[in-house]
């Protein structure tokens, strides 16, 4: 895997934490799968968000209300 090296900034007492728990050695992996995870709920959560949008009747009403508006030559 390709990796990256990257610089961030975290609250002193985070950083104490973390090398407590982790140790030097292993903080950019714990990170990287911190982030990873991170990442993924947030897929997940704008997955739902997306479905749930979708299957919104009133929405889709309104949306195809206002599409109607753009065929109205206001370019």
């Amino acid at each position: 895997m390709n990796t990256k090296a990257v610089t961030f900034s975290m609250p002193v007492f985070l950083h104490h934490q973390l090398q407590l728990l982790v140790g030097r050695s292993k903080m950019s992996q714990f990170v990287c799968e911190a982030v990873q995870e991170k990442i993924s709920e947030e897929k997940k959560r704008l997955r739902k968000a997306y479905m749930d949008a979708k299957g919104d009747s009133e929405r889709n009403k309104t949306l195809k209300e206002w599409s109607l508006t753009e065929a109205e030559g206001w370019a």
